[in-house]
């Protein structure tokens, strides 16, 4: 079966298109298995923050003492500290209680730890507790 004039255009524009993507890469495509984007969108400047403290009933505080600026996700089914901010309260002898919370987001369900009963302090822009 022969091809039509117009479906063998359309096959030469596609190669040309995938030779110039792959010249325009240069090196640095062929050393990565992926595409990189830049960065990713910052959060919208409206998003309300608060820094956060974590203690226990006798005043002992867990921090964090770096990681405690967060983002107050008003729709969020509860608060949530990850990461680095909960690698300095476990220093500091912060517990789970051992339960899971499935956290259900757009890319699916993520079961997350439980903490122990804590207070917290929260500080808006004013820095007083609250």
């Amino acid at each position: 079966m022969r091809k039509s004039g117009t479906v063998k255009a359309i096959g030469q524009v596609v190669l040309v298109f995938f030779a110039a993507m792959i010249v325009a890469a240069g090196p640095t495509a062929q050393a990565n298995p992926y595409v990189l984007l830049g960065p990713a969108d910052p959060l919208a400047v409206d998003q309300p923050r608060v820094a956060v403290e974590v203690y226990d009933e006798s005043g002992h505080s867990f921090g964090p003492a770096y990681f405690n600026t967060m983002l107050l996700d008003t729709a969020a089914q509860g608060l949530m500290a990850v990461g680095a901010a909960v690698d300095e309260m476990v220093i500091e002898g912060y517990q789970t209680s051992g339960a899971l919370f499935a956290e259900q987001g757009i890319g699916g369900s993520t079961d997350y730890d439980v903490s122990e009963i804590y207070h917290q302090n929260l500080a808006r822009s004013s820095g007083a507790p609250q």
